[in-house]
């Protein structure tokens, strides 16, 4: 699914969400710099998500 949050909190919040009810599914997201490529992972990690996403910038 592709969609736009407009702060990484919000973001990490709905990947945080469905990566918990489907703990098996691996997680990529396509982010717009690297500063939000490490906000996000630095969110992600407080989660304890099941696996470590996958982060692709441009």
């Amino acid at each position: 699914m592709v969609r736009h949050y407009s702060d990484t909190e919000n973001l990490a919040d709905n990947i945080a969400g469905p990566a918990a009810r489907h703990s098996r599914a691996p997680i990529g997201a396509m982010v717009d710099t690297m500063r939000v490529d490490a906000d996000l992972m630095r969110l992600l990690k407080r989660v304890g998500l099941a696996h470590e996403p996958q982060l692709y910038s441009s």
